[in-house]
This record gives structure tokens, C-alpha cells and sequence, in this order.
């Protein structure tokens, strides 16, 4: 899974800025820095597991929030 959320750290930010999130919210959810895509916003990845349910459907291991 990837996110683009705002690194606001040290600067106040307008709330208008604020629809994908701040990058602190995504890192204590378990996602990671990959990269710089604009000068206050980074790609943030998490690695989902899969699973195969009893249907043989392919889901993720853990509910993502």
C-alpha cells in the first residue's frame, strides 16, 4: 500500500493541505518512508501480508485502517 501524506514537522500547515494526512500518522500505523515526491510530501509504503480465505479468495491478513 502506498499514501501521500504532508510532513509537517516544524511548520504550521493550512488545514487545506491536511486531506491525505500527516506523515506521523501513517508511521504509527507501520508505514515507512520510500521516498520524496514534493518538498513536504513522501511516498509512505506498508507491507501487507496476504492471505488465501477458505473460498481460495486472496485477502489481507490484517484489516487495514
Amino acid at each position: 500500500m502506498e499514501s501521500y501524506p504532508e510532513d509537517t514537522e516544524g511548520r504550521p500547515v493550512s488545514q487545506s493541505f491536511l486531506h491525505h494526512r500527516t506523515v506521523p500518522m501513517f508511521e504509527r500505523h507501520g508505514f515507512e518512508r520510500d521516498h520524496r515526491i514534493g518538498k513536504h510530501r513522501w511516498v509512505l509504503t506498508k507491507f501487507v501480508p496476504r492471505s488465501v480465505d477458505a473460498a481460495g479468495c486472496v485477502r489481507p491478513s490484517t484489516p487495514v485502517t
